[in-house]
């Protein structure tokens, strides 16, 4: 009786390609220095981003080398059209607004989500890993590093002074986007301190290592 063919094991999957996304002036380009530099970065004077661009990072996921590949665009109207040609094999997005600035918040991801799903041609949206950064997280102001104020803390002060969009709401944003995806997930974290950057960066890693393995349907 003829044996059965062997199913070849399906190959790992050792680049990874991360698209971050975000209007201009949220620290997209900040917190992708903090997640390669580590301690060794320090906050620059802001200079935007002209044009998409990308760096590596090599990282040990699941005892096994892998690159990052991640690509920073500019969140400029104008510069739209150009960086959907990037889009094309993206693993994993990651989205990015500014807690004290609502205004990047919704509806802007959903213009930068909406863009992204109309044109990066991905074979499932339902199994896009989708990351969410609210920077800024618990970042001090000057006159609030320097008042030395003393006491109980109102929840706008011990949670950055400015906030104006609160967890609650970008929780609530992501179920709504969840349309079958349930790969949303949504850090805080802040460039500047380097608060959970590593945390969001490579969650985003492993999520595309379980939508690859079929670890998630």
């Amino acid at each position: 009786m003829p044996s059965r063919p062997l199913t070849p094991p399906k190959r790992d999957k050792v680049n990874i390609k991360l698209m971050v996304l975000g209007d201009l002036r949220v620290g997209k380009t900040s917190l992708i220095q903090r997640f390669l530099r580590g301690s060794a970065f320090t906050m620059p004077k802001y200079k935007p981003t002209y044009a998409a661009d990308f760096v590596h990072k090599n990282v040990v996921l699941r005892d096994k080398p892998r690159t990052l590949q991640i690509w920073d665009t500019s969140g400029n109207e104008r510069q739209r059209a150009p960086d959907r040609a990037f889009f094309k094999g993206v693993d994993a997005l990651v989205l990015v607004f500014d807690q004290r600035r609502a205004s990047t918040f919704a509806p802007a991801l959903d213009r930068h989500l909406d863009d992204f799903l109309a044109h990066a041609a991905c074979p499932d949206p339902r199994l896009l890993p989708v990351v969410v950064i609210g920077n800024r997280a618990g970042e001090k102001n000057e006159s609030e590093a320097t008042s030395g104020t003393t006491g109980k803390q109102s929840e706008s002060e011990s949670e950055g002074g400015e906030r104006e969009v609160r967890r609650s709401e970008v929780e609530a944003w992501c179920r709504g986007r969840v349309e079958g995806n349930r790969l949303f997930a949504y850090f805080e974290a802040s460039a500047k301190e380097g608060a959970h950057v590593d945390d969001a960066f490579l969650h985003a890693a492993n999520a595309v290592l379980d939508v690859h393995h079929g670890a998630v349907h």
